[in-house]
């Protein structure tokens, strides 16, 4: 695995990181949300969310397979 792969692969870590807080603050914030026009934008959110997080879980495993070379 090279430097830059390397460093790569701690950044999306400290990402995946960030977005698994955020999603918690989402998934909480719909337990105590009853208003339909503010549930909405935080699926919306959430969705987002869940995209770029599986996203990057995919080239963190591509990085990850590349260490064990």
């Amino acid at each position: 695995m090279t430097f830059d792969e390397k460093r790569e692969l701690k950044e999306l870590e400290k990402e995946l990181t960030k977005l698994e807080i955020q999603k918690k603050a989402i998934e909480d914030d719909f337990k105590k949300e009853i208003d339909y026009e503010k549930l909405m934008p935080l699926g919306v959110e959430l969705d987002n969310i869940i995209i770029l997080t599986e996203a990057q879980e995919l080239v963190w495993l591509e990085l990850r397979g590349l260490d064990t070379l």
